[in-house]
């Protein structure tokens, strides 16, 4: 393979069949020549990249970024290091330049590289991402490496234990971010489904976890990324780990996980709330049932969900709720059979009644403490029934009217709210 070269906002990224060559500017007085902007360089091995980040131009910045996640100490070319001691105004460059692009998420031993680039140069380091993919996929070394395994079940962690990402980076020697983190060191994948701070809808139905594909923006491809290594997990020898998050920052171990190979296509929103389709995996795992956790630690989730979507406008959490419609209705055995309810449908149901009860026509009986209406939000059709938690089948009532709802199951007050609900799919 011939060397393949970009060049970025802030630096000239260029790959070699085994490395690839970050290079940045230098600044010095009285320079004339492009090649001398890139004497200095650092050179990194295939093997020693865990993992890759790929965020496309975007507004408002009108840029995007590669970024790798390394193995190793950094180090910075004695080229560098004269200039910047015998420059001192350069301190400040050498720093803003060469320090990781997000020091809070980096962990002992690993550091991050980042390349900015605009929108004219996009497709280059589109390009050259894909090729770094298939070398760090196909590389000898690596292949050799991981023939060297004695033993891939070398990690121990109990079912339920609670560990930080510091710990989980050092037991798998893995990248310290991202919700599929692939480890050549290990022979494992890292996947972790956040219900806390997350753009992906991962449903838990009974004992098997529907878990969504990764990439934020567009159509998401099973070919893309770790997408790839999940979908071909039963036959590449990869162990699959799963974390679940449901506080920040406390990763909750279920286990070894296994995929049953039929992924499926659905719709959600993507990162700026566009539709897109997306793909589920079936995961189920392999030694034990999942955690059965408690009531507590659910409604704690939903209250946590409840505050980040009051930070939505209504038409974004609109989108949010429609995207949910013709779903089967998730539940998670917990201590009993519990039935996952989408706050972003309880909101808007809220909005949507704009304070007034879909059943007797009157204004909330009193306002809560912020100042909005207080009205419930009831299922029309029962999700125990096998009713399903859509806009369609949602109403926002006065709590005498839930009463008499739940009291009397009048035919005629389920078909007022009925109609009520589809009037209002505006």
């Amino acid at each position: 393979m011939k060397e393949f070269e970009v060049t970025g906002l802030d630096g000239w990224l260029t790959l070699k069949p085994k490395s690839i060559i970050i290079r940045r500017p230098v600044l010095r007085r009285n320079l004339s020549r492009k090649q001398d902007l890139k004497k200095g360089a650092t050179e990194i091995s295939i093997n020693n990249i865990t993992a890759i980040r790929f965020k496309p131009v975007r507004k408002p910045e009108n840029k995007g970024f590669i970024e790798f996640t390394i193995l190793g100490e950094k180090k910075i070319s004695s080229f560098f290091s004269d200039i910047f001691e015998s420059i001192p105004a350069i301190n400040k460059f050498e720093r803003s330049t060469f320090s990781s692009r997000n020091k809070s998420s980096e962990a002992e031993g690993y550091y991050n590289e980042t390349v900015w680039f605009n929108k004219a140069q996009q497709d280059g380091f589109k390009e050259i991402k894909k090729l770094i993919d298939v070398l760090i996929d196909k590389e000898p070394n690596v292949i050799e490496e991981l023939n060297e395994i004695p033993n891939k079940n070398m990690i121990e962690i109990k079912q339920g234990e609670i560990l930080d990402n510091d710990k989980i980076v050092e037991l798998f020697k893995c990248s310290p971010q991202g919700g599929m983190r692939r480890s050549h060191k290990t022979n494992t994948l890292v996947i972790v489904s956040n219900h806390v701070k997350s753009i992906y809808s991962d449903k838990w139905y009974g004992d098997e976890l529907h878990y969504t594909a990764m990439g934020s923006s567009g159509d998401q491809s099973l070919n893309f990324g770790q997408n790839k290594t999940l979908h071909q997990s039963n036959d590449n020898g990869i162990e699959v780990h799963l974390f679940e998050v449901f506080e920040l920052k406390q990763y909750t171990y279920q286990g070894i996980i296994v995929y049953d190979e039929n992924a499926y296509q659905e719709k959600q929103t993507d990162i700026e709330g566009s539709e897109r389709l997306v793909w589920m995996f079936p995961l189920k795992l392999k030694n034990n049932p999942p955690i059965r956790f408690n009531q507590k630690v659910i409604k704690k989730l939903q209250l946590t969900k409840q505050k980040n979507y009051n930070k939505l406008n209504k038409n974004q959490v609109k989108r949010l709720a429609e995207s949910k419609k013709g779903k089967s209705q998730s539940f998670r055995i917990t201590e009993s059979k519990s039935f996952e309810r989408d706050e972003s449908i309880k909101l808007y149901a809220l909005m949507r009644a704009e304070g007034m009860c879909q059943l007797c026509d009157k204004p909330a009986p009193f306002s809560k403490k912020d100042g909005s209406p207080y009205l419930e939000v009831h299922h029309i059709d029962y999700l125990a029934n096998g009713g399903s938690d859509t806009i369609e089948n949602v109403a926002a009532i006065c709590p005498n009217c839930h009463r008499k709802m739940h009291a009397l199951e009048n035919q005629n007050d389920i078909d007022k709210l009925k109609k009520s609900a589809i009037e209002r799919l505006d």
